[in-house]
């Protein structure tokens, strides 16, 4: 007995390609609109925080150099300070954060009367009761507690400024600025020194 076989249809080569393109098409995987947005938000984070970075470190940078000008500023006039009062003549007045002193400084065998104060957080000098001159600005002594003159007697003792002697026992004088752009950021605040004998007393 002769088994008939059933005969499978062949696919035609048109549909064969088309099934074939299906898979393919459904293969592919495309960027959804929440995947995109994903990585947009991504991309504005990091642009958001390489912009702060650069703002910072700009803000740090500025506050450096207004930091250097100030130092600069501050110690050449220190050093003026320095010269009137190891000239003194007499000691009129003596404070923590001011000082008043006889001195000749114009070298013209006149002594002039020169006061040295702390005004806010800016350093000034007058001349003969005249006009203030500004000679540091930026200065946190009075802020920290930190007294701008600090005296001595022969023996290198320290006399309070309440104490009445100071007037006639001063010898030496320590000079201290403390100066500090910005107290909440960097750089700290920086420490100018200068102590000087009285020559004259």
């Amino acid at each position: 007995m002769v088994s008939k076989r059933r005969a499978t249809p062949s696919r035609s080569p048109s549909r064969t390609g088309q099934f074939n393109k299906r898979i393919i098409f459904l293969g592919e995987k495309g960027i959804s609109l929440v995947e995109l947005l994903l990585v947009a938000s991504i991309t504005f984070i990091a642009l958001v925080g390489a912009y702060n970075l650069y703002e910072t470190s700009l803000g740090t940078h500025r506050i450096s150099d207004e930091q250097l000008r100030a130092q600069e500023i501050a110690r050449r006039n220190l050093f003026l300070t320095s010269k009137n009062i190891r000239q003194s003549k007499e000691i009129r007045l003596a404070q923590d954060n001011l000082i008043e002193i006889k001195s000749d400084i114009d070298d013209d065998e006149i002594g002039e009367v020169v006061r040295f104060f702390l005004q806010d957080s800016e350093f000034y000098q007058t001349v003969e009761g005249g006009s203030s001159r500004k000679l540091a600005d930026c200065v946190r002594n009075q802020t920290l507690g930190r007294p701008i003159f600090i005296y001595y007697d022969l023996n290198h003792a320290e006399i309070n400024p309440t104490d009445p002697k100071i007037l006639t026992h001063t010898r030496s004088i320590k000079i201290r600025l403390v100066i500090d752009v910005n107290e909440k950021e960097p750089p700290p605040a920086y420490t100018l020194e200068s102590e000087v004998k009285l020559r004259n007393l």
